[in-house]
């Protein structure tokens, strides 16, 4: 009974995400980048403190005002260049440790009570970041080759130009465990340095594996997600998507909807339905 509360709870998180992501389409006629501000965030003058120019966010960042956190997203305005020499903005890293709790999915077993990571690594050092259990996918939010590689985190899909395999055949949201694994799954780094940290400044480019993502470093059909990695420590891939619930693993499809995906799904139809114009067919199995 308790996992299928969770269940119902996670699938719910899941619908309310994509509806924010719908409502952010709404206002500003494209989705929301991977990770970047091209188009949200306000240009500004070129100078010595400002030459990085506006501040970035990703998915889970800018929809914050989506889903009823709008005074938490405008606490984190800074009217002043940063020590990142970046423009005036609203900066992630504000009130960073701030847990979202429909960001997280209650049968995730890698998240704490308090949703706040221990010693994940996040580009050249490890910290405690607020942690989530979805990702955004980088071949909706993003920008990439026709082989699926991510070219920039830049993305600007707009419906429905953007989905010609069809918004209902395409994953926007899937489920990542909060600490899965190593970082870049090197086991240099320790057993549960992998993360997936959704308001940090700390990402090394397009294919950091801390990035609340999929589909953007682990990409074509053997990027399908594993069902319950056991010990998430060190079974757990970070660069793939990874759930909780047994049987299978709940998505947002870019309609909003939400799906169960079986576990038994092939990686060629799961990586068809990642794909958001491709000209791929899902297969039987969907």
């Amino acid at each position: 009974m308790r996992e299928a509360a969770n269940r119902a709870q996670c699938q719910n998180n899941l619908k309310q995400m994509a509806l924010a992501v719908h409502n952010f389409h709404d206002t500003y006629k494209r989705f929301p980048p991977l990770l970047g501000r091209d188009g949200i965030e306000q240009p500004c003058p070129s100078t010595a403190a400002t030459r990085n120019g506006p501040p970035w966010g990703n998915v889970h960042y800018f929809i914050l005002p989506f889903i009823e956190q709008n005074t938490f997203y405008q606490s984190t305005y800074d009217p002043n260049p940063d020590g990142n020499l970046s423009c005036p903005g609203y900066r992630p890293w504000i009130n960073r440790w701030h847990p979202i709790k429909l960001y997280i999915c209650p049968s995730d077993p890698s998240i704490p009570a308090n949703g706040i990571g221990t010693r994940i690594q996040l580009a050249t050092w490890s910290d405690n970041p607020s942690l989530t259990t979805y990702a955004a996918n980088a071949q909706v939010f993003g920008t990439t080759n026709g082989f699926g590689q991510l070219i920039t985190t830049e993305g600007a899909a707009r419906m429905p130009g953007s989905f010609g395999d069809g918004t209902s055949n395409t994953i926007m949201i899937a489920e990542r465990y909060g600490v899965c694994g190593y970082y870049m799954n090197n086991p240099s780094y320790p057993p549960g340095s992998g993360g997936n940290v959704w308001n940090w400044w700390g990402y090394l480019g397009r294919g950091d594996s801390a990035l609340a993502a999929f589909a953007h470093y682990s990409i074509g059909p053997t990027s399908i997600f594993q069902v319950l990695p056991v010990p998430y420590q060190t079974n757990c891939d970070v660069t793939r998507c990874s759930t909780p619930h047994t049987g299978g693993m709940p998505v947002a499809l870019c309609d909003a909807s939400v799906r169960m995906l079986a576990q038994g799904l092939s990686g060629t139809t799961w990586w068809s339905a990642c794909t958001p114009n491709s000209g791929d067919l899902l297969g039987p199995d969907w």
